[in-house]
């Protein structure tokens, strides 16, 4: 994520995000270039069970999701999970990929070019204002409800039924 990084050192220097703004990163296992100014900003925890990681998504005030454009066409779990706990989700994706795509139709965020520095400033302004005014994003919960696991797993049994196998 190091043009989110680059992103947010630059609001947080420039005054526009409150310097005790807080970047919480779960699971990742890579190491990962910090600029100096936001290293304190920055917490990093092992690999948690699903249930944890539900619950501190939940914690946060906004979820982002780092999407490589080597991986276009592909849903991850993670943005399902996301979707279910009603935060805004900032997805750093091709904007021409089916997770911006979801994002839009059901209203549950903002995608930025991962490699775009600006507009990932303005998205992260944008998260940021959501929450200082304490707004809701009007979500679409009728197609939400499409992308539960339980959904998608009876989909997947209803295709299965349907095949002569």
């Amino acid at each position: 994520p190091c043009h989110w990084f680059e992103a947010f050192s630059g609001l947080v220097a420039a005054g526009d995000i409150p310097p005790d703004s807080r970047i919480d990163i779960v699971g990742n296992f890579k190491k990962l270039s910090i600029p100096e100014n936001i290293r304190a900003n920055v917490f990093q925890t092992a690999e948690v069970d699903h249930a944890e990681a539900i619950r501190r998504a939940l914690e946060a005030d906004t979820l982002v999701l780092v999407h490589p454009k080597g991986r276009q066409g592909v849903y991850t779990g993670k943005v399902f999970d996301y979707l279910a706990t009603n935060k805004p989700i900032l997805a750093l994706c091709d904007p021409n990929d089916v997770i911006a795509k979801l994002l839009e139709e059901t209203g549950a965020g903002f995608v930025a070019d991962e490699a775009d520095v600006e507009a990932i400033k303005k998205m992260i302004l944008r998260c940021y204002s959501i929450w200082k005014n304490q707004e809701v994003l009007p979500r679409d919960w009728d197609r939400i409800r499409q992308y539960t696991r339980k959904k998608q797993v009876q989909n997947l049994l209803d295709y299965l039924s349907r095949q002569k196998l």
